[in-house]
């Protein structure tokens, strides 16, 4: 596993992947992931994880087409996973990009908690589709939608609230 997931960097970090990348920014009918589980099935193939000549890496025509596309899946699945799916192996963490650079983390709101004060993003469709930051913060907009006066805490509304998080790239 270690030995793919070096292997992905290499092919991720090389010029012609790079300017595949290039390419997906300027032109709509691309996509970053595509090239990305591309390049990941390339390197499933070059250690024998999945068969080569399938047809899309997801079966031949033959009848096996079920069978190859769960290798695939299985295949994806354990590369992409590495870093959970082997918490004990220190170089899991370190060497795949996606998790080496990843800032996620968990977040520290617990029921109880005063909603914190966190600037909004509406995303307005477009052509080009942009984003407006408002005037707002979430603490203002969970006074406003559960109705309750100031000084609530984090999940005692009115009525249940979701928060969900996460980026637009």
């Amino acid at each position: 596993m270690r030995l793919m997931l070096v292997r992905e960097n290499e092919l991720r970090l090389s010029p012609a992947i790079q300017a595949r990348y290039e390419a997906a920014e300027r032109e709509p009918e691309l996509s970053w992931m595509n090239i990305t589980e591309d390049l990941q099935k390339q390197v499933l193939r070059e250690f024998n994880v999945i068969r080569s000549g399938t047809r899309d890496d997801g079966g031949n025509g033959n009848g096996d087409d079920e069978e190859a596309e769960t290798e695939v899946e299985w295949g994806l699945y354990n590369l992409r996973g590495a870093s959970f799916l082997y918490p004990d192996e220190p170089d899991f963490k370190t060497i795949p990009l996606y998790v080496k650079y990843n800032r996620c983390r968990q977040g520290d709101l617990h029921v109880g908690m005063r909603v914190p004060h966190i600037p909004l993003v509406k995303i307005t469709p477009s052509a080009a589709t942009t984003m407006i930051t408002t005037n707002t913060s979430l603490h203002d907009e969970m006074m406003t939608m559960t109705m309750v006066g100031a000084g609530m805490e984090f999940g005692a509304g009115v009525r249940p609230l979701v928060v969900i998080a996460g980026s637009y790239t």
